[in-house]
């Protein structure tokens, strides 16, 4: 790669760090970095109800300018929820303006998924919210409200 010496080795220590999850593509000087973001279930995809794919571009202006991000394929989130994450990663970049940031940006996109791991709208059966019931299933203190949602592997969730 041909991005500096710091660069080169951030996407280096990135590969390493996140192995086939993280899709590297370099073109010119030009790297744009792939990876599909989850919620910190404990490994339990069962309550795990938003994910998305987060893209970072980089050029021979990073890290001087940060990267461009995009927020891409969400499941489990409506377009507001999607556009918060872009703006909370875009204003993390801004303010680390001049420091390599990519796996922080990575790292702040998944605790952003996990504080905000709930399905939106409705249950598809009973129309009832489902913010309250998934709030009870991903802190894992009761029993009965882990239950109480099913999650499709279309990231469409209900009550069992």
């Amino acid at each position: 790669m041909s991005l500096g010496e710091d660069v080169d080795a951030e996407v280096e220590a990135l590969r390493y760090t996140y192995g086939e999850e993280l899709s590297i593509g370099i073109e010119g000087d030009t790297c744009t970095l792939q990876i599909t973001v989850q919620p910190h279930t404990g490994g339990d995809s069962s309550v795990q109800f938003v994910e998305a794919r987060l893209q970072l571009l980089v050029d021979s202006s990073y890290p001087t300018c940060g990267p461009s991000i995009s927020v891409m394929d969400a499941k489990g989130m409506d377009d507001a929820r999607v556009r918060a994450l872009w703006q909370h990663l875009q204003q993390e970049a801004e303010l680390a303006c001049g420091e390599l940031v990519l796996g922080h940006l990575i790292e702040l996109a998944k605790d952003h998924l996990t504080a905000s791991n709930v399905p939106d709208g409705a249950c598809m059966i009973c129309l009832d919210d489902m913010v309250a019931d998934a709030a009870a299933s991903t802190s894992g203190s009761d029993a009965e409200g882990a239950a109480a949602l099913a999650k499709l592997p279309c990231f469409h969730a209900f009550h069992t």
